[in-house]
């Protein structure tokens, strides 16, 4: 069976069970693990695949993601780094390719749009991961778009905070 080619595939998890033709690539985790600092910086030229590494990193990293996406890949024969960081942490992924506009106010309308969907994705995926009564009234300003443009500017922060004190874990901020 021919496998098809992932023409404006870039979701690693819907490339995976969709069965797309995939170039393994999961030994970047490894790398990332081993080498990689508290902050890391990767830049491609446009088409390069950064969206897609970046959406592998958030279905490895991420807890409760589908574990058997990785069945058969590079990364699965690590046992340890498997063990030790696959499912294990809360992952906020943010792309700003949907963030446009004419003018400032347009391209913040359209941010306020994107953060509002992460904390949706979010809040799905974690429950209600607000462990105060303020904070909780703060994630539905997020996703009602009804906050000030101080807290839209601090939310990755307010939201990383937020998943760690839930968590107990280091959060892993996704930024495209």
């Amino acid at each position: 069976m021919k496998k098809k080619l992932p023409v404006g595939i870039d979701l690693f998890d819907k490339l995976i069970e969709r069965g797309y033709y995939y170039l393994d690539k999961t030994l970047f985790i490894k790398t990332l693990v081993e080498t990689c600092g508290d902050v890391n910086l990767f830049t491609r030229p446009r088409r390069f695949g950064k969206t897609l590494n970046m959406s592998m990193l958030k279905a490895f990293f991420e807890i409760g993601s589908d574990l058997s996406l990785f069945d058969g890949l590079a990364i699965s024969q690590e046992r340890e780094i498997c063990e030790s960081y696959q499912g294990k942490y809360p992952v906020i992924f943010l792309s700003l390719k949907g963030v446009d506009g004419s003018n400032f106010e347009e391209a913040l309308g359209w941010m306020r749009i994107q953060i509002s969907r992460e904390c949706k994705r979010l809040e799905e995926r974690n429950g209600n991961f607000a462990t105060s009564e303020d904070d909780r009234e703060l994630l539905d300003r997020y996703i009602k778009r009804t906050e000030t443009d101080i807290e839209l500017a601090a939310s990755l922060g307010i939201l990383a905070r937020m998943l760690r004190q839930h968590y107990g874990r280091r959060v892993i901020v996704l930024l495209d």
